[in-house]
């Protein structure tokens, strides 16, 4: 058969994680549209005195890839998308919100162990304390007030009341709607005003503590959201992540890894989106 360049409608993600874990109850409740993974060659300057060209040397070598879906395997449009406050806020006339999850990485890559023992080529990382924030943006209504940040704290909590509010981002419409909800700061508000056109709103907040991802068929699982699922030396393998086109003939195929960031996007006249970036750790294979 003739050589061709590979066309976007054979690729796939075709596995992700092993043993029924997160990321494999991920990859079954979305709709993966694309793929960009970028591989690292470290090298170094060697060369010795009095030279003229440069020598280098090869080192280790690191991988990432970002990844986008639409939500759910039978993808929906964000018309269903639903923003509520527990106290105070400000939702009318909303357009779209968005929620990102975010954790910084450590590398730890070690030498071997053991006389013998493998010889790292690659680099290997673990995730540490993660944020997690959001933004919306929607029309100011004629009845309603709109907000402003929330104030320092007087001694009666986070934003000055009882108690932080809880925000709730629905983005299904299940028997019980998929959401993400958590206690929240207000930290930027922007308002745009002007002749010939309606006036907007774009509110952002900042997470208190461990949100929630709760619903029939939630894209994170449900429950309390804490760090993203890595091999830490305690847990089995995450498992490896595989990348296929040609019908599994061309693969990348990572040993492992873990999320590092996580964000969806729910609008009213848009399909709901999601976009992760996995960071890797030990090999990268190809085929």
């Amino acid at each position: 058969m003739p050589d061709a360049p590979l066309g976007g409608y054979s690729c796939n993600l075709s596995s992700w994680g092993a043993n029924s874990n997160q990321y494999v109850t991920m990859l079954s409740r979305m709709n993966f549209k694309s793929a960009n993974l970028v591989v690292t060659g470290e090298n170094y300057n060697v060369s010795a005195p009095l030279a003229t060209i440069a020598s280098h040397v090869a080192g280790l070598r690191s991988w990432v890839v970002d990844m986008e879906f639409e939500a759910y395997t039978a993808p929906r449009i964000g018309n269903a998308g639903l923003v509520t406050w527990s106290a105070g806020g400000y939702a009318k006339f909303i357009e779209g919100f968005v929620f990102t999850l975010e954790y910084p990485i450590h590398d730890v890559t070690s030498l071997r162990e053991t006389v013998g023992g493998t010889i790292p080529t690659w680099r290997t990382y673990m995730p540490d304390l993660g944020v997690w924030s959001g933004s919306y943006a929607a029309k100011l209504s004629d009845t309603t007030a709109p907000i402003v940040p929330s104030v320092a704290n007087t001694g009666t909590g986070q934003t000055g009341a009882a108690s932080p509010p809880t925000i709730t981002l629905v983005y299904g419409d299940s028997a019980t709607d998929e959401s993400f909800s958590g206690s929240i700061i207000t930290e930027s508000t922007a308002y745009m005003i002007g002749r010939g056109q309606v006036a907007m709103a774009n509110i952002g907040f900042r997470g208190i503590g461990n949100p929630t991802s709760a619903g029939t068929a939630p894209v994170w699982p449900g429950g309390s959201i804490g760090l993203p699922l890595w091999t830490d030396g305690a847990s089995s393998p995450v498992g490896p992540i595989t990348l296929a086109s040609k019908n599994g003939a061309r693969t990348f195929v990572g040993e492992d890894g873990f999320i590092t960031r996580f964000s969806l996007a729910c609008a009213v006249g848009q399909p709901v989106t999601v976009s992760i970036r996995y960071q890797g750790c030990g090999t990268l294979t190809t085929n």
